[in-house]
């Protein structure tokens, strides 16, 4: 009974050694996921070349207001190249295009976005960097309300930004897009009708990231002189007894280039450790509560024989 009681308490410490560590694993897994954030209706101004009577193309205006998801994830430093993570859109579109998509009675509108910008700033007084998108959008279905339009059809990493001094980074919506629609009518043909926009509200946070300096290397210590007992230690070069035959090295001076690697620390794109984190953390929360709890039921059988 008693090696059976040892063994009781060591599986029940196994078990809450188990439970603690799968909590610490999910919180870390939700503490590198990247802090997401999104610039809700930014407005734009379109205008499209409409085809009417092929092959003649007629602008006609339109408005897309777009929302645009993103964020950053992990430490940012002076010089790192930040991506954007997760980043998409999605414009709902309206104004008089819909009287022309009605008169060619459109069945579904698709496209791809040739440049759809995205401007990022360091503080106040950090210069503006700019990044364009060329990415897909998805079919929709056209009505009297409009219609929306998401780009790309999954999230995507935009990079094209650094980080060029300490501060806060600001990502904000562009001021231009442009592409081309993609408009299928119900005869089977396909018309292609290029579009321009221009922002026309203001510029809506996308997301922000902290700056801040690269930590510095850890210094080596200078190496310990020690000395053999009942050894005197040797007498600097200069108070040497050298003979007058003895060879010394003069105007001439040598160096040793010490390289060190440099791992330049990026800030990560996506939580590609996320999931795995609080996978790993919950398999160790069960099997930790497991152990406990059979450890408890054999206290309980114990107790009853």
């Amino acid at each position: 009974m008693l090696f059976r009681g040892i063994a009781d308490k060591k599986s029940a410490a196994a078990g809450g050694l188990a439970v603690v560590a799968g909590v610490a694993m999910s919180v870390l897994g939700a503490a590198t996921s990247p802090a997401r954030a999104a610039a809700l209706g930014v407005n734009y101004t379109c205008s499209v070349g409409v085809t009417l009577v092929p092959p003649v193309q007629v602008p006609v205006p339109a408005t897309m207001d777009v929302d645009i998801a993103g964020g950053v994830s992990g430490p940012v430093h002076v010089g790192d190249q930040v991506v954007l993570s997760g980043f998409q859109t999605v414009a709902h579109v309206s104004g008089a295009l819909l009287a022309s998509i009605a008169a060619v009675d459109a069945t579904s509108i698709s496209g791809h976005y040739d440049s759809f910008r995205v401007d990022a700033r360091v503080g106040d007084a950090g210069q503006v960097q700019s990044a364009t998108a060329s990415m897909d959008i998805s079919s929709s279905t056209p009505s009297v309300g409009g219609f929306d339009l998401i780009a790309p059809p999954g999230a995507i990493g935009l990079s094209g930004f650094t980080a060029d001094r300490t501060g806060t980074m600001t990502f904000t919506a562009g001021t231009t897009a442009s592409g081309t629609l993609d408009v299928q009518t119900r005869l089977g043909a396909t018309q292609h009708w290029p579009f321009t926009c221009t922002r026309t509200s203001d510029a809506s946070v996308i997301a922000t990231a902290t700056v801040s300096q690269k930590p510095k290397p850890p210094s080596s210590p200078p190496p310990s002189k020690t000395t053999t007992p009942g050894r005197a230690a040797s007498a600097p070069a200069a108070l040497s007894n050298a003979s007058p035959s003895s060879e010394t090295a003069t105007g001439s001076s040598s160096s040793v280039n010490q390289r060190t690697a440099q791992h330049p620390q990026l800030a990560r794109t996506g939580a590609s450790y996320v999931g795995e984190l609080t996978l790993g953390g919950g398999l160790l929360i069960l099997a930790g509560a497991g152990l406990m709890y059979t450890a408890r039921r054999r206290d309980v059988t114990a107790l009853d024989t």
